[in-house]
């Protein structure tokens, strides 16, 4: 009776652990691998057919380089130009608000300039092919660099996939 008793504890045991064992990442596959595009072939197919995006983000605010706020967001973003954001800290929401058409529209919480300013960085690093007036091109081994005068952009060669995203303002 022990023995049997024994034998189910161990398989449920087993059990347990393959069913709680992180499951691999899956990653995109690398659709455009060993192929050389141009910086307008590169916004015709990363915006061709997204209108709409929700995104939830963990956000962490820094100043002078040392961390000084973090935050969880919920994000509805809509092209042209219109983002919902719910903003949560601690698992609860601090602020709610939606831009559209440039106006800020606050629905719980103090009315912040910083919110619009939050919500058109979380709209141009989504989506960051828009306004790329006057960009450059460079091309590495692994990766796209797309600067312009006020962003640079480092995407992924073979997915299109954006790595990372700077301003210069």
């Amino acid at each position: 009776m022990l023995k049997k008793l024994l034998k189910y504890f161990s398989f449920s045991l087993l059990f347990i652990f393959i069913a709680c064992a992180p499951k691999p990442k899956l990653l995109p596959p690398p659709l455009y691998e060993d192929t050389e595009l141009s910086l307008e072939e590169i916004i015709a197919k990363a915006g061709s057919d997204l209108d709409s995006l929700k995104a939830i983000s963990s956000i962490t605010i820094e100043k002078n380089d040392k961390h000084y706020s973090s935050f969880s967001a919920s994000s509805v973003i809509k092209k042209p130009d219109r983002v919902h954001m719910r903003v949560y800290q601690l698992g609860m929401l601090v602020r709610d608000f939606i831009i559209k058409n440039n106006d800020l529209y606050v629905l719980t919480g103090k009315k912040d300039l910083n919110l619009k300013r939050l919500g058109r960085e979380m709209y141009n690093a989504i989506i960051w092919w828009e306004d790329l007036h006057y960009a450059t091109l460079t091309v590495s081994k692994d990766k796209y660099v797309i600067s312009s005068s006020h962003k640079e952009l480092y995407l992924d060669r073979d997915t299109l996939l954006l790595l990372s995203f700077l301003t210069n303002r």
